[in-house]
């Protein structure tokens, strides 16, 4: 669909299976889902540590690319996305789901790649926060 603008709220982060990435996705799906289990915060979110664990192993398994990685390729693919629709990216480094480092590591392979970037960095608003703490 033809369009100006691509907006980047808190995103993207690293669609890798490293320690860190894992300890924010696992609180990212325990911090909705918490209330459903009467056991602590930790054990919920280990549980979804684990889960996310047996997915992301048995999507290598049969050699499923993995959603985050299918949405960092496409943003950049033509047949997905036209050059001339420039690009906005919303964030803030007290973000605790996806690192700052991450979403300014694909700003700049973005600029590097011609696209028209403008940048918003917000402070103090967390995942997705901006507008509500910046009105």
């Amino acid at each position: 669909m033809p369009h100006q603008l691509l907006v980047f709220d808190s995103t993207p982060g690293s669609p890798w299976l490293t320690w860190p990435s894992l300890q924010r996705w696992s609180r990212a799906v325990t911090i909705s889902t918490a209330n459903w289990f009467p056991w602590p915060f930790g054990v919920t979110q280990c549980i979804w540590g684990f889960i996310l664990t047996v997915k992301v192993f048995a999507g290598w398994c049969v050699g499923r690319e993995a959603a985050g990685a299918f949405a960092l390729r496409v943003i950049d693919d033509e047949n997905f996305e036209t050059r001339e629709a420039r690009r906005l990216y919303l964030y803030s480094k007290e973000d605790d789901l996806i690192t700052s480092d991450d979403i300014e590591m694909y700003i700049a392979e973005s600029r590097q790649k011609g696209y028209q970037i403008r940048v918003e960095m917000f402070e103090g608003s967390g995942h997705v926060g901006h507008m509500r703490m910046h009105p």
